[in-house]
């Protein structure tokens, strides 16, 4: 009989040991499921990230920095002088690659929002079993350390303010040249005064070198 009780007791203490067991496993499980973080616009869990997603976003983060830097060694240089038309053409060409840019750097910083949030997530939990997710973060974070550093987004306002006000002065050289021409060729002629002075000094006016002409015709 005290031997049936203790083998009981032993399937007892067996059964508590494995009942506690499973209710650690199923704890973890839940909690690594349900640890969920909200990233606009939709929501996401960490324990649905993998490998290639990260591999995936640090692939489009890489090609638009890529991008970003061809187009900003791409921006138009003027000559020292040079026309209306010129710095129009460049001024087109500047606000569209700045346009561009924007666009570019929007992308770029939603993949470095969602990673960032990845990376939030992943962090309280098991750093061997997304070490991915950090290394993907870490990738992000120096290439956006990299476009602050390399993209002056204020030199391109600066340059395209500086052609505007070019192409107004030329503007406005090429509006007043009619007037100041007019002007130039007004002070070029002879005034009446002057006219008569040039008379004075070159001897008999026009007219009178006519009536000479006719009095000597009539005397001979």
């Amino acid at each position: 009989m005290s031997g049936k009780f203790q083998k009981g007791l032993a399937l007892l203490g067996l059964c508590s040991v494995s009942f506690y067991c499973g209710a650690q496993i199923a704890g973890q499980t839940e909690a690594a499921f349900s640890s969920k973080a909200l990233l606009h616009p939709i929501e996401v869990s960490a324990a649905m990230v993998f490998p290639s997603t990260i591999q995936e976003l640090n692939v489009s983060a890489k090609q638009i920095n890529v991008d970003m830097l061809s187009l900003y060694k791409s921006i138009p240089q003027v000559s020292d002088a040079p026309s209306i038309e010129e710095l129009k053409e460049s001024l087109d060409k500047l606000s569209a690659k700045e346009r561009e840019l924007k666009k570019l750097l929007s992308r770029f910083n939603q993949i470095h929002s969602e990673l960032a949030a990845y990376y939030k997530q992943v962090r309280p939990l098991d750093q061997n079993t997304y070490r991915f997710v950090l290394e993907g973060w870490d990738e992000i974070d120096a290439l956006s350390k990299q476009i602050k550093k390399t993209i002056d987004f204020q030199y391109i306002e600066k340059y395209r303010t500086s052609l505007e006000l070019r192409i107004k002065r030329l503007e406005e050289v090429a509006k007043n040249e009619p007037v100041k021409k007019l002007e130039e060729v007004t002070e070029d002629a002879p005034s009446t005064e002057n006219v008569e002075m040039i008379e004075q000094i070159e001897g008999v006016p026009e007219n009178d070198e006519k009536r000479l002409e006719i009095n000597n015709e009539t005397t001979e």
